[in-house]
């Protein structure tokens, strides 16, 4: 089985979409949620503050 990153979270702010306005992501929480046993991947989540 091939290995994965169930521990990231990927994320970019594509800033050619708001002209003359700059963006900017900055990560607030990060948590993983090791209580989930479906799987042996576990979740993980983020929670952002977009500027």
């Amino acid at each position: 089985r091939r290995p994965s990153w169930t521990d990231r979270i990927l994320y970019r702010v594509n800033a050619d979409v708001y002209e003359d306005t700059k963006l900017v992501a900055i990560q607030k929480n990060y948590e993983d949620h090791p209580r989930y046993v479906q799987s042996d991947h576990k979740p993980v989540s983020a929670e952002f503050q977009i500027k």
